[in-house]
């Protein structure tokens, strides 16, 4: 089914995996980031939509949330999806619950975490030093999810596979 996937990104990995998600669930489904870019999208030409963000001390991008409220009465129309993409998927639920309506969270089909990359060199020098002590090792962490961004796809398109 033809799927929009709105999406919101500071490092890219978010962007990546709605690429990726749209590529695997094809039927001209593409992506937008969130912003003046996903207001202009119309609903209408979408038979699903799916929200995802990364996920930044305990939260996700309040544009994402405001989308959310604004076309909701439209994302209850249409076959919806969530994903999230982090470090730490034990907070996943509290996450979702918090920044979607109860009505959105138990319409969607699939809620899915991604996991996550943390590539130190991204952050500045005073952050990377942080995130350094805080892991204790130094060494970027690589904990991407690729049989999630499948499991999503599925939901919404049939079987898919990794490529």
């Amino acid at each position: 089914m033809r799927t929009l996937i709105v999406y919101a990104s500071k490092r890219g990995y978010v962007q990546e995996c709605a690429q990726k998600l749209a590529e695997l669930i094809g039927d001209g489904s593409g992506i937008t980031k969130i912003g003046n870019e996903a207001n202009k999208k119309n609903l209408a030409d979408y038979q699903a939509v799916i929200m995802g963000a990364s996920v930044h001390m305990g939260r996700v991008p309040g544009a994402l949330h405001r989308f959310g409220v604004k076309h909701q009465a439209q994302l209850m129309e249409k076959a919806f999806g969530l994903f999230l993409c982090g470090l730490d998927s034990s907070s996943q639920d509290t996450i979702l619950n918090s920044t979607f309506s109860p009505a959105l969270n138990s319409h969607a089909m699939g809620r899915q975490w991604f996991g996550g990359r943390l590539i130190l060199e991204q952050y500045n020098p005073i952050i990377r030093k942080m995130l350094g002590k805080i892991m204790g090792n130094g060494q970027d962490v690589y904990a991407e999810r690729p049989e999630a961004i499948a499991a999503l796809a599925q939901l919404f398109s049939g079987p898919a596979t990794i490529g």
